[in-house]
C-alpha cells in the first residue's frame, strides 16, 4: 500500500512505514553494498564477504576508478589518534589492507 509518495515496508522483526521514495538516478553519487554470503555467521558460513558499488547519476562506476576504503566500528577512535582518518570521522578505524570492492570478514573478525 502507499500513500503518495510515501509506501509501507515490512521485514521480518523490523518495520519501516512511510519511507519516502528516492530516484537513485537524481543522486550525484551514492554506494550500495551487496551481501554475497548473507548477512549472518553460521556453523557452515564462517566468514561473510561484502561488495562495494559507486554509481554516478544512476551508472556504476568501474572499480578502476574509485578509492575504496572500508572501516569497523570503533569508539575508542578520536581525533589525534593514530587510527583516526577524517574522510570516516569519529568512532571509525580503517580496516588495514580493506582498499578494493571486496572485503572478506570471518566471524573472529567482527567483535559482535
Amino acid at each position: 500500500m502507499s500513500e503518495g509518495n510515501k509506501a509501507n515496508l515490512f521485514m521480518s522483526d523490523f518495520s519501516l512505514n512511510f519511507v519516502d521514495k528516492v530516484d537513485l538516478t537524481e543522486i550525484p553519487y551514492y554506494l550500495n553494498i551487496l551481501p554475497l554470503d548473507g548477512i549472518a555467521f553460521t556453523t557452515s558460513q564462517t566468514s561473510l564477504r561484502l561488495e562495494g558499488h559507486i554509481y554516478h547519476i544512476g551508472e556504476e562506476l568501474p572499480e578502476s576508478s574509485c578509492l575504496f576504503q572500508w572501516f569497523e566500528r570503533d569508539l575508542s577512535v578520536a581525533p589525534g589518534d593514530e587510527a583516526y582518518d577524517k574522510r570516516a570521522g569519529w568512532g571509525w578505524r580503517p580496516i588495514e589492507g580493506a582498499t578494493s570492492r571486496l572485503l572478506t570478514r570471518t566471524k573472529a573478525q567482527v567483535p559482535w
